[in-house]
């Protein structure tokens, strides 16, 4: 593992390299946060979910920036929409929970740590949390 700046972290914690990812890396980089193990379903947590706790998926409309991704459900919001591109907003991957907010405009979501199907416009939701049931469009 190499190590990033000489500053004796490993590239992978080192906090100027986190959410970037390798050409044609679709998989979000996670640091593991003790804060935030049962909180964000990283990839490693939604391997460990049941399909019930899946969202459907469906098309994810980033409303400020005009991407839009097509998600099967697997992943959350963020994740996806990461991966489409968007820049979205996030404090989960340092342990600051709550800075991943969205205001739904429409649509409905999967929480992936329950299963819950909810969300009515106006919502303030979690995107890394999250899963599209159905088209969803977020003012992000």
């Amino acid at each position: 593992v190499g190590h990033a700046g000489g500053g004796g972290l490993p590239a992978a914690a080192d906090p100027g390299r986190l959410g970037q990812r390798r050409p044609g890396d679709h998989r979000v980089p996670v640091p593991r946060h003790p804060s935030r193990l049962n909180h964000q379903p990283d990839e490693h947590l939604l391997d460990e979910l049941s399909p019930g706790q899946r969202g459907a998926g469906g098309t994810v409309r980033f409303r400020s920036s005009g991407v839009e991704v097509d998600s099967d459900g697997s992943q959350s919001i963020l994740a996806c929409g990461e991966a489409a591109g968007a820049e979205l907003p996030f404090g989960c991957r340092m342990g600051i929970c709550h800075t991943c907010v969205g205001r739904l405009r429409s649509g409905r979501v999967r929480d992936l740590r329950t299963g819950r199907v909810h969300g009515q416009p106006g919502e303030m939701l979690q995107t890394c949390i999250n899963a599209p049931e159905g088209a969803v469009e977020l003012d992000l």
